[in-house]
């Protein structure tokens, strides 16, 4: 069973809580005192605040919105006895159900009583089974944007992202190879980054003449492999086992600069 209480607090209030205080079951709503947005940037929207029911599997509530702009979704339960619950859902990990409750998440909330939240394409619903009567008096979905954008930016434009370990500034760019080399071994490939202090791989996507793409490193070890290691200052190695010169790869990288 998850408890009911909520309480919005901001950050400061919340930090000043004790660990029992966080943990004793309360949904805490982190805020900057603007009803609405937390202090961070997190945004919770009432997508519904009146009252359905839910009886069978042929009977599931829904609420209307595109479940993708939000992160989390909170179900607020109440069931024949009065006892009230909340199912928490992340509509982001839900395969797309077509209604008929088959490709939901299974949420026991105490005893028979048991929610199935679901994703549609045009909003969120909520199965039971035949023998449970439950009340969704609330629907709430939560979207955590933190303090910047939360889009993923890949550009073969060298640009910041944040900070390393270190306090430095880093980079991340994306490098496009049109062509994996057609000599096995292991191959020299300059990079072209100016002024790299240190370098790492973030990851590298493989593509076949096909289209279908696979996650560097590739291969179990036989003459077919692909491997793209050893960054440094200039350049990585790409090591292929044969002629791979009808693959391309798309490598992303972050990394430090020289202080000028």
């Amino acid at each position: 069973m998850i408890g009911r209480n909520e309480k919005e607090l901001t950050q400061e209030e919340y930090d000043a809580l004790t660990k029992a205080q966080k943990n004793n079951g309360t949904i805490y709503f982190i805020t900057d005192g603007n009803s609405g947005s937390g202090g961070s940037g997190t945004t919770y929207t009432v997508l519904s605040d009146t009252t359905q029911t839910t009886n069978a599997w042929v009977n599931p509530i829904t609420i209307s919105c595109n479940p993708l702009d939000y992160d989390v979704i909170i179900f607020d339960i109440s069931n024949s006895g009065g006892d009230k619950f909340y199912c928490i859902t992340f509509p982001q990990t839900l395969p797309l159900d077509s209604g008929d409750g088959q490709n939901c998440k299974h949420y026991a909330l105490e005893g028979n009583f048991v929610a199935y939240p679901a994703r549609f394409s045009d909003g969120m619903g909520l199965f039971t089974s035949t023998d449970t009567t439950l009340n969704v008096n609330k629907v709430t979905g939560i979207k955590f944007s933190g303090s910047g954008s939360s889009e993923i930016e890949y550009s073969t434009t060298e640009h910041k992202i944040g900070t390393w370990i270190d306090g430095s500034d880093l980079y991340e760019k994306t490098i496009v190879l049109s062509s994996l080399p057609s000599t096995s071994g292991y191959n020299t490939i300059n990079h072209g980054i100016a002024d790299v202090d240190f370098i790492f791989l973030e990851n590298a996507t493989l593509v076949e003449p096909t289209g279908q793409t696979h996650i560097a490193p590739y291969g179990r070890g036989g003459t077919g492999d692909i491997e793209i290691t050893e960054f440094g200052k200039t350049s990585f190695l790409v090591w292929v086992g044969l002629d791979r010169s009808s693959w391309s790869a798309y490598i992303t990288v972050r990394y430090t600069k020289e202080a000028s």
